[in-house]
């Protein structure tokens, strides 16, 4: 199977209904450590291609750590590179209600 697009991908991601993308995702993983961090790991199936969303929050600081996407990519996509994931994960822990 030939590999998705990083920014495409991404825009793609963002241009769901939050329905749409609650569809697409299954949270596996969600931890809290004694400073309120959270961490959140989410499997998504988009278009064909199985992968993950991980989310480092601190809802409290309004702060994002690492991001990183992973959908058959050539390599992950983080935010560093991808800044729209910033929105993504916003979206992620909005419709989840953390």
């Amino acid at each position: 199977m030939a590999h998705l697009e990083e920014h495409t991908t991404i825009d793609s991601l963002l241009s769901l209904t939050d329905i749409n993308l609650q569809s697409i995702s299954i949270q596996r993983e969600k931890k809290i450590d004694n400073d309120n961090n959270l961490f959140v790991l989410f499997d998504i199936t988009y278009n064909g291609h199985k992968g993950y969303i991980t989310i480092h929050n601190n809802p409290f600081r309004d702060y994002y750590g690492e991001i990183t996407l992973d959908l058959s990519f050539p390599r992950p996509a983080g935010v560093y590179n991808y800044p729209k994931l910033h929105k993504l994960a916003q979206r992620f822990i909005k419709f989840m209600n953390y």
